[in-house]
């Protein structure tokens, strides 16, 4: 009887696979397996995201592609609670994902590395914590990585920098960051915008930082480092936007000179920020000679024309006026 109660559950179980694998999970089971791990909806920003209704044409920040499937989710400033659910690595056409100005805590699911198809990831002001996941080095396609304002502790791991030639962006900036800038970002070729300001971040920046030719943003401020950098900044002649307030750098006089010499080279840095005596010192040297070319807000739209949730070149912007 016993070996026959065995067969019985080994047939069942072999059923229940068979039945799973010609009957997938559907992207509207996915959304509300997601909907089930929020603890607080205050705004009742997911109520349309019902069984009975259509996940292109009814759920609340849901768009699909021409073919029907979910690519794109936003859920801005809607102060959802909760732990992201590993289930949405099942959408496999997923390619912007932007949870900015929520309270979802905990981490970022592994489960998240196999949507290979993720190009942009906002999940920028929530209350995520523990150590940012090396795991993020395996979106090859990703341009956009926001993970600023959140409780990200531990040290920036290299291996997020192993995989990175098609990103144009990364903040990390207002976590409790340690460590220093991994020498590895200069792989990191495309980019266009580093923020990792407001941290406990140390040590030398990363010497070759300048070898990536577009980089046109690059912040810093707020952190721990000390050293003397105008070799290095005389080498970025790309660059639009540089701040490096509020550390302990050297040579202040020598980073002045450094400006005029990239002002000469026709580089648009507006302002430029040195602090040496741990207290913000703006010098604003935009009517030295040779710098008739106004500086400019940089424009952190994305690839299809939507404004970045978190655009911290404007916040520069209005520091410069």
């Amino acid at each position: 009887m016993k070996r026959l109660r065995n067969y019985v559950l080994y047939i069942f179980v072999l059923l229940a696979y068979q039945f799973a694998a010609v009957c997938p999970v559907t992207e509207k089971e996915i959304l509300l397996q997601f909907k089930g791990n929020i603890s607080s909806d205050p705004y009742n920003s997911l109520s349309s995201w019902d069984s009975s209704k259509s996940v292109c044409q009814d759920f609340s920040g849901v768009f699909c592609n021409p073919a029907g499937n979910v690519h794109k989710i936003l859920l801005w400033n809607t102060s959802l609670a909760g732990i992201l659910s590993p289930a949405l690595s099942g959408l496999k056409y997923l390619r912007i994902l932007s949870f900015f100005g929520n309270k979802f805590s905990g981490n970022i699911p592994i489960e998240y590395s196999d949507i290979d198809t993720l190009w942009k990831m906002n999940f920028s002001s929530n209350s995520l914590s523990g150590q940012i996941p090396d795991f993020l080095r395996k979106f090859s396609n990703i341009r956009y990585l926001d993970l600023s304002s959140n409780e990200y502790s531990g040290e920036i791991p290299s291996a997020l920098f192993r995989n990175c030639f098609n990103v144009k962006f990364i903040s990390q900036s207002r976590n409790k960051l340690s460590g220093s800038i991994p020498l590895a970002i200069w792989k990191c070729f495309n980019l266009l915008g580093v923020d990792f300001s407001f941290n406990n971040l140390s040590g030398d920046l990363p010497p070759q930082i300048c070898d990536i030719s577009g980089l046109v943003y690059f912040s810093v401020r707020n952190n721990g480092f000390a050293q003397t950098v105008e070799e290095q900044i005389l080498r970025c002649k790309s660059l639009e936007y540089l701040d490096l307030s509020s550390n302990m750098f050297t040579g202040m006089q020598a980073l002045i000179r450094a400006q005029v010499a990239i002002r000469a080279q026709r580089a648009l840095i507006k302002c430029f920020f040195v602090d040496i005596y741990q207290n913000i010192q703006d010098y604003d040297i935009s009517n030295i000679e040779e710098s008739s070319a106004s500086g400019k807000l940089i424009d952190w739209h994305d690839e299809e024309g939507f404004p970045a949730e978190n655009p911290s070149p404007e916040i520069v912007d209005q520091e410069c006026q």
